[in-house]
């Protein structure tokens, strides 16, 4: 048998949330062969709901996963699409279907494949964080699939996520209501923050990607560092590029500047340098001992060292003593997000718990 063919071979990119998975997904989207489509959640949510059994779906399921896939052709996931207003034609997303078999993830390919071939691509991918925890059901469902984790510093992350606030690229003069859905998805990510569950989150993110680049194997699941694409994005770039088997142009590093927490997006930003490490200007000593306390198994997985923080004990306890009702305010603000609630956390803690 010879070399799976582009076609066959899809590209994922997961990791905690904030680390510039949205900086790699537009980075190889420049590629001229590559298309990476944005969050599905496919992987951590609706599939869940699907039986693996059912070869070709069922009428019960095959109106709400095309519903699911033309809602995301409308706005990003979580922002209340319109399944009427995608982009993308109901019947092609069913024919392409049939066309790849008629399963459950024969839906999640078709619109990734349909996504890319509006701009002339040839070889698809998603770019979902969360995804993180499923990456033995995407080797699975995608055997010649590669999956890239992102990996920024925890303390830059939970920075990030404290301060988060859309920064625009979205047009709200053609459709002036997601300006509402902005504002909710505003007030569900200041209700989810808390530096401990932020934390929690990063390590266990991390350490289950280390966990399946360990099973499967260095060619099939590679752990980037963020600030080595940011730092050397040229030398970066093209050791990914090699490892999927691509040649790189420089039109992968003429990136806009895109979700970031700080700075407003531009379409011309390119990748900014300059706060890499604000974090250390961000961060009191007590949010920085209790993330590095939190997060070091995972910290030695991703090669970052530990800063002096003075006394942070105080803080920590303080924190660890929040945790139940913030717990509770996060949990809350994600039921429709999360699904089944205890086996969502179980997902999440068994990495950390080593299990």
């Amino acid at each position: 048998m010879g070399e799976p063919s582009q076609e066959s071979r899809p590209v994922f990119i997961v990791g905690p949330s904030r680390s510039g998975t949205t900086l790699l997904r537009v980075m190889l989207g420049h590629h001229p062969a590559v298309s990476i489509t944005s969050e599905t959640h496919w992987f951590d949510d609706l599939r869940l709901r699907i039986p693996a059994q059912e070869s070709a779906l069922t009428e019960e399921h095959r109106r709400p996963c095309q519903d699911w896939f033309l809602s995301l052709g409308h706005r990003p996931f979580g922002h209340g699409g319109d399944p009427s207003k995608s982009w993308l034609d109901r019947s092609a997303l069913e024919e392409r279907a049939q066309q790849l078999g008629g399963g459950r993830d024969a839906y999640f390919q078709a619109y990734c494949q349909l996504d890319g071939e509006r701009n002339g691509k040839v070889r698809w991918g998603e770019k979902t964080p969360r995804h993180a925890y499923r990456i033995p059901e995407i080797l699975e469902a995608f055997p010649h699939a590669q999956v890239i984790c992102l990996a920024r510093d925890p303390r830059a992350v939970v920075a990030s996520y404290r301060d988060w606030k859309s920064q625009g690229g979205h047009d709200l003069e053609a459709d002036p209501e997601h300006e509402l859905a902005l504002k909710e998805e505003h007030a569900r990510t200041r209700a989810s923050y808390h530096p401990v569950i932020a934390s929690l989150m990063w390590s266990s993110a991390i350490l289950a990607a280390d966990r399946a680049r360990k099973k499967f194997g260095d060619n099939k699941v590679l752990l980037l560092r963020y600030e080595d694409l940011v730092l050397d994005p040229e030398a970066t770039n093209a050791a990914v590029c090699e490892w999927l088997d691509l040649e790189p142009v420089p039109e992968m590093l003429d990136v806009p500047m895109v979700n970031s927490s700080f700075q407003k997006y531009d379409s011309k930003g390119g990748i900014d340098r300059s706060r890499i490490e604000s974090w250390k200007q961000r961060l009191s000593s007590g949010e920085v001992g209790t993330i590095q306390w939190l997060t070091r198994k995972a910290m030695v997985a991703g090669k970052y060292k530990n800063q002096a923080a003075g006394f942070w004990f105080g803080y920590a306890l303080w924190q660890v003593l929040t945790l139940p009702i913030s717990f509770l305010k996060a949990a809350r603000a994600n039921r429709d997000r999360v699904g089944s609630l205890p086996r969502y956390l179980w997902r999440r803690l068994k990495p950390v718990l080593g299990l």
